[in-house]
This record gives structure tokens, sequence and C-alpha cells, in this order.
């Protein structure tokens, strides 16, 4: 396929750290409060972090490359994870401790070939008690996402741990069947952020950041499509952990 072709001689840029960022708008803390208090950090032990949001009370998604040890190749132990919702200022607006953390069922971290694991880089963490109350509802989750819909994201990242920033001036610029091509600007910590489609005034998850990348001689990140993905991550959640009927997935733009 020529698109992996050409994204895959260039995603070696991916540890190449992102310039300007121009776009990128930091949150204070009752504007995350009011839109995206389910925006959180997730914490992994040794100083290092993810983005995450709550799509049910409990279960945080992500990206399952977060939850690797990159020295290592081995799965970090639930035990050194928490995740911070709505953390703004240094002050989260809910903390838990992680109990279980399921990968996507293809999702493979040592796979030589980085574009192609990218279709499969989720993760479902669940909490160790619910999250609730105002601001903190958890966010729904759409499929179909298509070329040239506008998306923005919230994330934390490298030289802003404390406060999230959100870039609502970026698209999806092309996909294929597994893999979406964004023209938002992400940096590292960013990892499992989530990318939103709005509609009226509420925002759903269409997929979360996995990789920052280079494609056409432009700076851009790689997101995994959803469509079918998501349902197989679920299954796999279920099998482990059991049921997870509070996450609401929109099938159809409505």
């Amino acid at each position: 396929m020529r698109f992996f072709s050409y994204v895959m001689a260039m995603v070696l840029w991916a540890s190449v750290p992102a310039a300007g960022q121009s776009n990128l708008r930091t949150l204070d803390a009752a504007t995350l409060a009011q839109h995206y208090g389910a925006v959180g950090r997730l914490d992994l032990g040794q100083g290092g972090f993810c983005t995450g949001a709550l799509i049910s009370a409990d279960v945080v998604l992500t990206a399952a490359h977060c939850v690797f040890d990159r020295a290592t190749a081995r799965r970090i132990s639930v035990g050194e994870m928490s995740f911070h919702a709505g953390l703004a200022d240094g002050r989260a607006l809910a903390t838990r401790g992680v109990i279980a953390a399921v990968t996507h069922p293809g999702y493979q971290f040592n796979q030589s070939n980085r574009v192609e694991r990218v279709g499969n880089d989720l993760a479902l963490v669940r909490l160790s008690a619910p999250i609730t109350g105002p601001g903190l509802r958890p966010f729904r989750t759409q499929l179909q996402v298509h070329p040239g819909t506008h998306v923005e994201v919230v994330s934390y990242a490298r030289g802003r741990s404390n406060a999230p920033a959100v870039e609502d001036g970026c698209g999806v610029l092309t996909r294929d069947a597994t893999v979406l091509v964004l023209s938002c600007e992400v940096d590292f910590g960013a990892s499992g952020a989530p990318i939103f489609q709005r509609f009226g005034d509420e925002v759903r998850i269409v997929s979360v950041v996995s990789s920052k990348a280079a494609w056409k001689d432009r700076s851009v990140s790689l997101a995994a499509v959803m469509d079918a993905e998501l349902a197989v991550l679920v299954d796999a959640y279920r099998a482990d952990l059991g049921d997870v009927s509070a996450i609401e997935t929109v099938s159809a733009r409505r």
C-alpha cells in the first residue's frame, strides 16, 4: 500500500520533539472542569505519564503502548499507575488508582512496523473506584470519522504536565482502513490523548493519539481507526473483567 510505505519511511521522526505548537491553548482549571474534566493524566511510575479520558465512570481509554515500559518492553504494574482527572494547576478533580489494564488483542508492543501497530494502539484502564461529580461526565465515543473532519485534541505533554492544552484547529488529513493521519500537533506525554469531534455542545472521542510522524514533508500525528477495533477491545475487556455496559458508542453521525 503506497500510503503505508510513505508514512513508514517517515515515522522514524516520531522521536524528534515537536516544534512550534502555536495552535495549542492551555486550559485553565475552570474551562477544563466545565468542558473536559473527564480528561486526565495517567501516571505510569518512574516519572512517566500519558493522557487518557473517561468513557465510563471507572474506565479510561488510552493508547496501548502507554502500559508498557519502553526500556524493558514489559507491562507496567498497575500498582504503579494512577489517573488524575481534570488535573490543572497541579490539582485534580479526582484521583484514582488503577486495578487492571486491557490492551487490544492485536496490539504487539515489539512489532517492527511501527505504523501497522498504530491501528491497534488502544487500551482500557480500569480504575480502583468510579469517578463521578460535576464536570466529570464520561465521554461518548464516535465511530466513522472521515478525511476533512475537524477535530480537537486535549493533552498533557512534556513541559505542561500539570495543565493540559487543547488544539482545536486541526483535522483528519487522510486515512486508510486502520490508521488516521491528523494535522494535530503532539509531543511526549500526549500519547493516549482523546481526539474529539464536536457535535453541537457535545464532544465525542473518535480516537486517541498514538504517535507523531511526518507525512508529505509535514509534521502529523497518527491514531487508530476505531470503527471496528474499539468493539474488539471492549469484548476483550469484558472477557477479562466483566461488563462495561456504561460505555456508549455512537456508530452513526447524529
